[in-house]
């Protein structure tokens, strides 16, 4: 099974430029958004050692 940000890189090399995100004003391409969810998991994996198949919950404000 593949997770959403499998989908979503797929989407970032088709259509970089495209919008994914629109929120009062500002928007985030499937690029921006594609980098902004490798960035985490990067930062997840190097500072709290969580590893594929390890299951997390988030919580945040509704927006981007």
């Amino acid at each position: 099974m593949k997770g959403i940000s499998y989908w979503i890189d797929k989407r970032a090399l088709m259509t970089p430029g495209r919008t994914a995100l629109a929120d009062e004003g500002r928007n985030l391409t499937y690029l921006e958004m594609s980098r902004l969810i490798n960035d985490v998991a990067f930062a997840l994996q190097s500072r709290y050692y969580i590893k594929k198949g390890d299951r997390i919950g988030i919580l945040s404000k509704n927006s981007i």
